[in-house]
């Protein structure tokens, strides 16, 4: 049988179309029946290569933290009550993974999980080959550059993200226990620092306030003093034998009191009914994570359920608030103090106006005593603040799943890494079969007469 083709066809490059990708195609596939032994040895030689890269690839294991956080409701403005504090800073989730991420937070993670002894103990084969090669050549890891390496290989093991009010931590490692101990230390040194970050904050403010208080102690001597000397000069010092007793403000009648009562009575009841929610929803999670993984969804779903009922009720949030109030103002009311000293009376009879010099000693005093008891009343305040937020970090961070040792290895996973090992098998074999064709440099296919030769076919002869 004889084919022409057109003799005037010109061997200027076409796009590749429909009949191009056809013509490809069987080339590749008659390759391969001209060269079976080259196809089948470099896809031999590649899927090889991926059995040898999955039994010599390292492990990762992958373990999980989970911190539910609450909002911040109290933060009163210690040391200046004009201040305004934005609610975003109020939130605990804020810049956490920012300090998760820090040089001096992986420090103290890698101190804490003794991590250097562990990398020695735990380093795959391979990893011990590279080790005694690299200390062979530029001597052992010592000092700061055993740290530096650390922190920059648990930088990238390190996986923190926000979920809503969550934090989570993952830790991904090549040894199991490993990845369990530094997600465990992980939490730990991001909960110490965020405690020690809210109290030394406040026991800042305490510390200034007290230098205040101090500072404007001798004010109000000096004050006291000059009203004496000027109603001793005028004389009209007049003392009395028994000291008038220090009166509490009207913040501490009756009334307040009842209230404060029944406010700590609902909130003591609220409290009990959250922490037993709490229970309940911990121990589901206990009675699960004994049978089944972490991963698993009734696990997955039980750990919400935790969260959901580890958030308290804006009842109990407000309750919190209107008796932190009352405690503030009843702690206010009860060092509340006459605005004289207690032991002078001014007294202007017959409806005399006030000497001047004593006017003007009197509003010096009552000044200074203004400016004193204001710094008393922000220091009580920082203090009962401190109180409040070393009882409440416990209910305002809580570990409702606590990193556990993985069961299984998420990298690598054997069924991926072979079938992309297949592929590429098929893939080299192929190519190794158009290499041979191409290394012969013969014509084997009718289309590779314009393409090699540049001239037109004028047609084919089947063979006999």
């Amino acid at each position: 049988m004889v084919s022409t083709s057109n003799p005037e066809a010109t061997t200027h490059e076409e796009p590749l179309g429909f009949e191009s990708i056809l013509i490809i195609g069987g080339f590749l596939v008659r390759s391969v029946r001209r060269h079976p032994k080259a196809a089948a040895l470099g896809a031999a030689a590649t899927f090889f290569m991926a059995v040898m890269a999955l039994i010599t690839m390292p492990p990762v294991f992958r373990a999980e933290g989970r911190i539910l956080t609450h909002m911040a409701y109290f933060i009163p403005a210690l040391a200046s009550p004009t201040r305004s504090v934005p609610w975003q800073s109020q939130h605990a989730t804020t810049g956490a993974v920012e300090v998760i991420r820090s040089r001096e937070n992986y420090v103290r993670v890698i101190n804490e999980a003794n991590l250097a002894q562990r990398w020695a103990e735990t380093r795959t084969r391979t990893g011990k080959i590279l080790d005694g090669v690299r200390t062979m050549v530029l001597g052992p890891l010592e000092g700061e550059q055993l740290m530096d390496a650390l922190v920059s290989i648990l930088e990238k093991a390190t996986l923190p993200y926000i979920d809503n009010d969550v934090i989570s931590i993952s830790i991904d490692w090549n040894d199991a226990e490993t990845a369990r101990v530094l997600a465990e230390a992980s939490m730990k040194v991001f909960l110490e620092r965020r405690q020690s970050g809210e109290i030394s904050e406040i026991e800042d403010t305490v510390k200034i306030l007290e230098r205040n208080l101090e500072s404007s102690r001798p004010n109000l001597a000096a004050a006291e003093n000059n009203l004496r000397s000027v109603l001793a000069s005028r004389g009209q010092l007049r003392r009395v034998a028994t000291p008038r007793p220090v009166m509490p403000a009207a913040g501490t009648s009756p009334t307040i009191v009842a209230g404060l009562a029944e406010k700590r009575a609902r909130l003591g009841k609220l409290q009990a009914e959250f922490e037993s929610r709490i229970a309940r929803a911990q121990e589901k999670v206990d009675r699960l994570r004994e049978s089944i993984g972490p991963s698993h969804p009734d696990m997955i779903s039980a750990v919400r359920e935790l969260e959901d009922a580890s958030r308290p009720t804006e009842e109990m949030n407000q309750l919190q608030a209107e008796t932190m109030r009352l405690e503030i103002d009843m702690n206010h009311a009860a060092g509340a103090a006459d605005p004289l000293p207690p032991d002078i009376v001014v007294d202007v009879g017959g409806g005399n106006r006030m000497d001047p010099a004593v006017e003007q000693a009197v509003a010096d005093y009552r000044r200074a005593r203004e400016a004193y008891d204001d710094f008393k009343r922000r220091l009580s305040d920082a203090r009962v603040e401190m109180q409040t937020t070393k009882a409440a970090f416990n209910y305002r961070y809580i570990i409702t799943q606590p990193p556990l040792k993985p069961a299984k290895a998420i990298k690598p996973r054997p069924p991926m890494v072979l079938g992309a090992g297949f592929v590429a098998a098929l893939f080299m074999g192929l190519l190794m079969a158009v290499l041979v064709d191409l290394r012969t440099k013969k014509v084997v296919e009718s289309w590779m007469v314009e393409r090699i030769a540049h001239v037109p076919l004028l047609g084919e002869i089947d063979e006999p």
